[in-house]
């Protein structure tokens, strides 16, 4: 697992070099970038690094958690304790992120190492996702049998619902 996940860190930085050399050619070196999260799994182990506020969650027995934390401004003040959660979505300055791929010449990515069990489901996904869509809706949904149509299902309702910002997201499942 650790060679595994230092190969995705290694990849994830790599293409956060290739974005800025890109904007460097073709945009005058005006930042582009992308939020990013990925898992990787050995066995009964798995891995998640990313950099932004895209997520990683895992549902198992019954409870849906959030094992990544989000690189923003305003998660900074949650977790400074200078805002409480429940006002953090309205915040003005709730879509301003602190790490980005692309953003800057040197990405700190972070990762989380977890234990995996059977029936465990995990759902990587963007902000486009799960600001439009409340945890308890990604947890029934995300839970059904089906991981190809509970990953319709949720984009679909995304859509339905507006999707102010671009969605991705991907269910799987630990057999």
């Amino acid at each position: 697992l650790q060679e595994a996940a230092a190969q995705l860190e290694s990849s994830i930085i790599d293409c956060n070099t290739l974005l800025i050399e890109y904007a460097r050619q073709r945009f005058n070196g005006q930042t582009i970038g992308c939020t990013v999260v990925a898992m990787v799994v050995e066995d009964d182990r798995g891995a998640c690094l990313w950099a932004g506020e895209s997520r990683l969650y895992r549902a198992r027995d019954g409870s849906l958690r959030q094992l990544t934390r989000d690189h923003s401004y305003v998660a900074d003040l949650v977790s400074q304790g200078l805002l409480n959660a429940a006002d953090a979505a309205s915040h003005p300055a709730s879509n301003v992120i602190t790490r980005a791929v692309g953003a800057k010449k040197t990405l700190e990515v972070d990762s989380v190492r977890f234990d995996i069990a059977r029936g465990d489901t995990y759902l990587l996904c963007s902000d486009g996702l799960y600001n439009e869509i409340e945890a308890a809706e990604m947890l029934d949904i995300a839970s059904h049998r089906d991981v190809e149509n509970s990953s319709a299902r949720l984009l679909d309702l995304c859509l339905s619902r507006g999707a102010r910002d671009n969605v991705s997201l991907i269910i799987a499942r630990a057999l």
